[in-house]
């Protein structure tokens, strides 16, 4: 089989593609990235996984082969801000204060009380680190047994050890 330097790089990246495509789903799964843990919620409600609760980021990330490179994209606005964490602030509307108020009434929760009479104009929040996307060392190594597969199924080690010799 004849195959030029563009077709073993898109080759090679289709098989990439399928790694992380794998290893993404799987860190929804197993809630780690790279055998780190993701960071338990601030405040636990028993409702389920943060990650998982509508599973609208789950099903927006799409993994893409463009050529020798690897894409992963997701439609939502929030991927980026849990893939790599970071601090968000929130301005504080007329409008938050207002439910504020309102789920305080109906709670009783002093929380609520204490959001609808901050004298602060903005709300800075922490989101921390939630990796699913990405290299990791257990892709490194997968892509090159795959590598060596694919290149010992088109028979191109013996070739390129031929011109070595």
């Amino acid at each position: 089989m004849e195959l030029d330097k563009q077709d073993l790089e898109r080759l090679l990246a289709n098989d990439l593609l399928v790694i992380m495509q794998e290893e993404t789903a799987e860190a929804f799964v197993r809630k780690e990235w790279d055998g780190k843990a993701w960071p338990p919620r601030k405040h636990e409600d028993g409702i389920g996984s943060l990650m998982l609760r509508s599973g609208a980021l789950r099903r927006s990330i799409t993994v893409e082969a463009d050529g020798n490179q690897v894409v992963i994209n997701s439609s939502t606005l929030y991927a980026h801000i849990h893939n790599e964490g970071g601090v968000v602030q929130v301005p504080v509307t007329t409008k938050m204060r207002k439910y504020f108020w309102a789920m305080y009434k109906s709670t009783k929760d002093p929380k609520y009380k204490a959001l609808a009479i901050t004298k602060r104009t903005q709300l800075t929040i922490r989101i921390p680190k939630r990796q699913f996307a990405g290299v990791t060392r257990h892709t490194r190594k997968k892509w090159r047994e795959s590598v060596d597969l694919r290149l010992k199924s088109l028979d191109l080690i013996g070739v390129i050890k031929a011109k070595i010799r």
